[in-house]
């Protein structure tokens, strides 16, 4: 099939998780034998750094085009027609054969496709993974923006069932339910280094609704009971500096590495020198952060929030539930105690059948064959 992907962006090594849920896919379908070409409009304010203008390449058989240009807080329905405008130029300036389906991802992206998809009559698919549409009360103004996208839509897809069963409530869609690919398999060769005690990792932006704060304070009460534990924290955000006076003012300064943003390749290295990963997050679309520690091998601690119960078990994990501090610290105490006894090879070979490339791709592809064979 002859393919366009549209998202936010391309990673880069100043923000590696930009567009990086979107290109792990254009990735995976271009591994199967399709033609991906790939899109994005990055309109985020002129304090994101990047080139502007179109910036193009290629990477594992997927050719990309990026536009950027810094526009920063208009309201989302300019934003919209501006990359809606963007988007028609790239597709008629670069694209010679039409595709035979175009698939975005989120709704703000999804309704800049809009325009290219309808004015050339080709089916549209939308993949959403926001965890603001995930929200028990989501604003009027965002669900009045999704029903008009979705509407304009082909097929919706969702990354979790509680997400779809969210979109079904609160929108009245149907979604199909594909997940997240597993991205990387570096971390799949992520032997440990021998360590002393016990070592619990965390990935997430340092932001209130992933809940460090509560990650730290629950940690420092462990400490309490374990002097051989230690705690890292990877990803960056608004937080931050007042999460490492929090460590200050508890006394675990020392036993807390805040590593700011990381590669996926810097991760895997640092997933070595780990036992656990600890997510105590209230709200997640899928939890891709958990699929990689997963498949690293390590047993995680996840919060009953969305994604993870789908595929945290008593193999792989604990579930607790969200903002439970004495969950979350006994949960750790478990991991301490017996976490050592899990099989590294069995959480790692479940999330090879059920998350990799090629699995996941071919059920979009699926998906895409359906759907064009209906709009025929």
């Amino acid at each position: 099939m002859n393919i366009l992907i549209i998202g936010r962006g391309i990673p880069t090594e100043q923000n590696p998780k930009l567009g990086i849920f979107e290109m792990d896919q254009a990735k995976a379908l271009a591994g199967i034998g399709n033609k991906v070409k790939y899109f994005a409009v990055d309109l985020r304010s002129i304090r994101k750094w990047r080139k502007w203008g179109l910036i193009k390449g290629e990477s594992d058989g997927v050719k990309w085009y990026v536009y950027n240009l810094p526009v920063g807080p208009f309201p989302v329905r300019i934003r919209s027609m501006i990359g809606s405008a963007i988007l028609k130029k790239m597709y008629d300036d670069i694209i010679l054969k039409p595709p035979d389906v175009i698939h975005a991802h989120f709704t703000k992206i999804g309704h800049m496709a809009l325009g290219i998809a309808n004015k050339n009559g080709i089916p549209l698919i939308i993949t959403e993974h926001s965890s603001e549409m995930n929200n028990d009360v989501i604003q009027d103004s965002v669900l009045k923006f999704a029903k008009v996208t979705y509407s304009g839509a082909n097929q919706v897809i969702a990354v979790s069932k509680a997400l779809s069963d969210n979109l079904k409530e609160k929108i009245g869609i149907n979604c199909e339910v594909i997940p997240n690919i597993m991205g990387d398999w570096n971390f799949l060769n992520c032997k440990k280094i021998p360590h002393m005690g016990m070592g619990y990792l965390s990935i997430c932006d340092l932001i209130e609704h992933k809940r460090p704060e509560l990650l730290i304070r629950s940690f420092a009460w462990l400490t309490v009971r374990h002097d051989d534990v230690y705690l890292g924290i990877i990803g960056d955000g608004k937080q931050r500096r007042m999460l490492e006076i929090l460590t200050a003012d508890l006394g675990i300064k020392k036993k807390v590495k805040f590593y700011g943003k990381q590669t996926r390749e810097q991760i895997a290295k640092i997933f070595r020198k780990y036992d656990c990963f600890v997510l105590p997050s209230i709200r997640e679309t899928f939890g891709v952060a958990y699929i990689e520690a997963m498949s690293a091998g390590l047993p995680v601690i996840a919060t009953k929030c969305g994604g993870p119960e789908e595929f945290v078990t008593k193999e792989n994990g604990i579930l607790i539930s969200t903002d439970n501090g004495q969950e979350l610290v006994n949960a750790m105490e478990e991991m301490y105690c017996n976490g050592k006894k899990y099989d590294s090879e069995r959480i790692s070979g479940f999330v090879q059948e059920h998350f990799s490339p090629d699995i996941v791709a071919e059920r979009i592809c699926s998906l895409y064959r359906k759907v064009i064979n209906e709009s025929m």
